[in-house]
């Protein structure tokens, strides 16, 4: 299997090999393969031993958060592929998948329908038999895995959450302002991917097509830091190559995912809606949260809905856990999934991330 070296895009951002973060040194290049989900055609990674057994072992699903893409758990996935078999999406309008066409819009539950869909997509292939899943899912793709336990718990067997119990309770009285930013954050962002997507000539006093490129790949990774002050400058370098794709009149890049995410959803979060779902999960869960990341006031409500739980905190990362420190995440995932975990493990990883991470 081909190797992904950070090295060679570390060399391209002008950084050295004494730079390189754990866990991005080297790791495996995945097979690319696609499934269909009302009329898209989306992506994924498989990551797995090949000669091995595959069928065997146990399948782990990565589902990743809002503006990312499946590449960024490239480190992680490579470490779980040595007991697993590892499917890492791209969700709908993210990464290399389709956006929605015209007059669609990225509403919630699609996510649940592409994930059963992939579910079922893997059974029919011949990669996964009728057996339940382990799914795994950071920020908003950590909402879409517990959603989907709670809907379907029969189809999973074990679950982890990172950065992933969902949004701050948004309180009443606001829906008017959220419908008001819905109708004039989904014009703009319409009419951004519009001029992204085509190249051609904005309208009269509107802005430039070239507004919305990025010269470089050094300025989308700098745009990347700029949103996480504890990305890596190599890390951001590496993602910035899989989150952008060339303009379409090959001057300079653009971003991967669909402008209309950046829209305001036209429905809030509804708290209760989520702590029926999560009363709903039977699975054993491992619940990650990141000591900089970004913690609601009712955390230990919400953990307290799901029956069977277990909590830790890495104090030295922030909300993208999965980049700030893959080799500790995966080492907690694995002691989580794998039946010979010993009592004990995740505090114990825990302590040694702490002892690690803290100044």
């Amino acid at each position: 299997m081909v190797g992904e070296r950070l090295a060679g895009d570390v060399h391209r951002g002008g950084a050295t090999m004494s730079e390189v973060p754990d866990g991005f040194d080297v790791f495996a290049a995945p097979e690319r393969r696609t499934w269909r989900s009302a009329g898209l055609k989306l992506h994924y990674r498989l990551y797995h031993r090949r000669g091995v057994d595959d069928v065997s072992r146990p399948l782990v699903i990565l589902h990743h958060g809002w503006l990312d893409q499946g590449a960024s758990w490239g480190p992680v996935a490579d470490r779980l592929a040595r007991d697993f078999r590892v499917v890492v999406p791209d969700a709908r309008g993210h990464g290399d998948s389709d956006w929605v066409g015209p007059g669609g819009a990225y509403w919630f539950p699609d996510y649940l329908l592409d994930l059963h869909n992939l579910v079922d997509s893997l059974r029919s292939e011949g990669i996964h038999g009728d057996e339940p899943v382990d799914l795994i899912g950071h920020s908003m793709g950590g909402s879409v895995a517990a959603y989907y336990a709670g809907t379907f718990p029969e189809d999973v067997r074990r679950l982890v959450l990172i950065e992933g119990l969902g949004p701050p309770n948004e309180g009443p009285g606001l829906i008017a302002a959220r419908l008001h930013g819905f109708v004039s954050s989904t014009r703009a962002a319409w009419s951004k991917r519009e001029r992204q997507s085509t190249g051609g000539l904005a309208p009269e006093g509107g802005e430039s097509p070239r507004a919305d490129v990025l010269p470089g790949l050094d300025d989308a990774a700098r745009r990347l830091m700029q949103a996480d002050r504890l990305l890596a400058a190599p890390v951001a370098q590496w993602l910035a190559g899989h989150a952008t794709r060339p303009a379409p009149d090959g001057q300079g890049w653009v971003w991967k995912s669909d402008p209309l995410h950046k829209a305001r959803s036209g429905m809030p979060f509804v708290i209760d809606h989520a702590r029926e779902l999560w009363s709903r999960i039977t699975a054993p869960t491992l619940v990650v949260d990141a000591g900089r990341g970004f913690p609601t006031p009712d955390r230990a409500e919400r953990l307290a809905q799901i029956r069977d739980h277990r909590a830790v905190t890495l104090p030295h990362v922030g909300h993208n856990v999965h980049l700030h420190d893959p080799v500790r995440l995966s080492k907690l995932i694995s002691a989580h999934l794998l039946p010979k975990a010993l009592p004990g493990d995740f505090e114990r990883l825990a302590e040694a991330a702490h002892a690690a991470g803290v100044p």
